[in-house]
């Protein structure tokens, strides 16, 4: 599999917004170490890129072209205050998807759940949120991905992961 980077162009055939090298220098940054093959960093960017389509009616604005492969770029978008250019794929999008990246190296982003399961039971406390199964295992908050989200689709969306 080839991972094509879309660029804020509507890359045709474009399949992620960060590439392989630049995830591995952001996680790096971060003291994470990342699987240095690249068949590995390309199963992790599928799956970061699935739970980002289903982001997608969240997000603010409209897609820039009708032929463009992925969500980016977007218009009208408003990050701090500034308005995204209509092609441009803003940096909190790649940081969004490379901490997805980053996650998925733990955890389940989109676990299948048998019809059935325990319902979740949140708690909070202050800023500080769980959320537990019957099961007791702990549904982790991405706080730092969450906030990318929110940035992006204007809305309290949050990411709520199970460790499987």
């Amino acid at each position: 599999m080839t991972i094509i980077v879309e660029d804020g162009t509507g890359v045709l055939g474009a399949n992620s917004f960060v590439g392989l090298a630049e995830v591995s220098a952001i996680a790096s940054e971060r003291g994470i170490v990342l699987p240095t093959a690249p068949a590995e960093l390309e199963v992790l960017s599928v799956k970061s890129m699935d739970y980002l389509a289903l982001q997608e009616d969240n997000m603010q604005g409209s897609r820039s072209s009708s032929t463009q492969s992925l969500m980016f770029p977007r218009f009208p978008v408003y990050i701090h205050g500034r308005l995204v250019e209509a092609d441009e794929i803003p940096s909190e999008l790649i940081l969004l998807q490379s901490l997805l990246m980053i996650a998925l190296t733990s955890m389940e982003l989109m676990p299948n759940i048998p019809a059935g399961s325990p319902s979740v039971i949140k708690f909070r406390a202050g800023p500080v949120e769980q959320e537990v199964a019957q099961d007791s295992r702990i549904l982790p908050i991405l706080v730092h991905a969450n906030r990318m989200l929110r940035l992006l689709s204007g809305s309290g969306s949050r990411i709520v992961s199970r460790r499987g």
